[in-house]
């Protein structure tokens, strides 16, 4: 198995660079290891729920990537751990706030409440644990406080104009938020 100074990075980063170092296609991979090529986009963008433990060891062992015995395929899944805080790893949900730090893409993640296994705007699996090493989350951190990752993966479609297309997620979420306030205050 590969053992590279890379260990440091998150493992759906690791994996990403190895398979694009075995010339590997996501397709390619996908096919190989007997699971769906969007599976495989969705791990490497920090998704780490979109495969089963055994895929993920399928995935490692194809790509010579040795993977951490303590760390889980997936994070874990909200339902299973109550009371604990819960976020939508989703870049596209509503729930998660986009910012820009320089050129570089945060969410803040608001989480969300009840003790729901999906989340109620976008129907994503909530998740406790960060996708790349486990942690526990902390409320309204946009990273992991372990190991730094990010706890909301990127968006899944290539995005040409990142300062709009922020702004117009910021500008969502200013509605949502004002349309949430405005239906709790008209409720019996």
């Amino acid at each position: 198995m590969h053992n590279s100074l890379s260990t440091l990075q998150p493992l759906h980063r690791q994996l990403r660079d190895a398979r694009r170092r075995a010339g590997l296609t996501q397709v390619a991979l996908a096919a190989q290891a007997g699971c769906m090529q969007s599976a495989v986009s969705m791990m490497e963008g920090g998704r780490m729920a979109a495969l089963s433990r055994s895929t993920l060891e399928k995935i490692a062992e194809i790509l010579g990537v040795q993977l951490p015995a303590e760390h889980p395929a997936a994070p874990v899944a909200a339902a299973t751990v109550p009371g604990a805080e819960k976020l939508c790893p989703s870049a596209d949900c509503p729930s998660n706030l986009p910012y820009l730090v320089g050129d570089e893409l945060f969410f803040l993640p608001r989480g969300t409440v009840g003790d729901g296994r999906h989340c109620p705007l976008c129907g994503e699996v909530l998740v406790v644990e960060c996708g790349s090493c486990g942690s526990r989350i902390l409320p309204f951190a946009a990273c992991c406080g372990q190991c730094g990752g990010p706890l909301v993966a990127p968006p899944t479609q290539p995005v040409a104009d990142l300062r709009a297309w922020v702004s117009e997620r910021q500008q969502q979420a200013q509605l949502l938020a004002s349309w949430t306030t405005a239906s709790a205050r008209s409720a019996p």
